[in-house]
């Protein structure tokens, strides 16, 4: 199984989504909660899964964590899981955006040629090919 660990799109929809089901429900959300649900957000963004509709599961853990009402809750995640679909695509490309600049900042950082950013921890691991024994010297 595979974890994301840069999940940008994630950390910053789940805000937008608590924020859209409280001004629907005409629910006023303190400085201090709408703080909370951003730190929330962005440290559920780490544990969701890189697949459609994961992140889903965590709107009803904002959804407590900022006290809005139950038919607001209920209301406010039918709405959403309606237009889930489109926008998961736009998570999943700020997603992408942000670990293609990622890639480049390590690249640059460690060089363009055959080697790339692990090789400061492959450099004894010899070529392709070869078949003596190796050792990983850190």
């Amino acid at each position: 199984a595979s974890v994301g660990m840069n999940m940008d799109g994630t950390s910053l929809g789940f805000p937008i989504m608590i924020m859209f089901t409280a001004q629907m429900a005409n629910f006023e959300l303190s400085s201090a909660t709408q703080f909370e649900i951003a730190i929330l957000a962005m440290v559920c963004s780490l544990g969701t899964a890189p697949v459609p509709n994961a992140g889903l599961v965590f709107l009803t853990m904002l959804y407590h964590a900022a006290k809005i009402p139950d038919n607001a809750q209920s209301l406010g995640f039918a709405l959403i899981n309606t237009v889930d679909w489109l926008i998961d695509r736009v998570e999943t490309a700020q997603n992408v955006t942000s670990d293609s600049f990622l890639c480049g900042i390590l690249s640059h950082y460690y060089g363009t040629g055959n080697s790339g950013a692990l090789s400061c921890f492959m450099k004894n691991l010899g070529k392709p090919g070869d078949t003596k024994d190796t050792q990983i010297q850190l």
